[in-house]
């Protein structure tokens, strides 16, 4: 029976492999749609269905400096182009999408990790 939860095997980012943080635990976020519900003024049902973008929260990776890790990040960050990120799981699965980097490449020098969110329109098990 394949491992349910435990470390991040994994991080793929725009081609290149990053080590992840053990005990790291992202969010994994699927594309679709998400649901607001609010009553009519006749107390019927009315439902605003919003799409959102897929993706993770709470990656957490360990950069090199050695290989230029943080610039590599925020190069990415920096351009306008979406760039595929995979991560695979302790299960062995993997989930991946093309889209972009959210908020900023801030470096912990204190314990060498930067962590990030990510979203894309189509993140999806492969």
């Amino acid at each position: 029976m394949a491992a349910r939860g435990g470390d991040v095997r994994q991080y793929l980012i725009a081609g290149r492999e990053f080590d992840p943080v053990g005990g790291s635990s992202p969010t994994i976020i699927l594309a679709g749609y998400t649901n607001e519900n609010l009553p009519t003024g006749n107390g019927k049902l009315h439902t605003v269905a919003r799409r959102k973008l897929g993706g993770f929260d709470g990656g957490s990776i360990s950069l090199d400096a050695s290989r230029k890790d943080q610039e590599f990040i925020q190069n990415l960050i920096s351009g306008q182009e979406a760039f595929t990120v995979s991560v695979t799981l302790a299960s062995g699965i993997t989930y991946s999408g093309s889209g972009k980097i959210e908020g900023e490449s801030n470096f912990n020098s204190n314990d060498g990790q930067l962590e990030f969110a990510f979203r894309s329109e189509n993140f999806e098990q492969i």
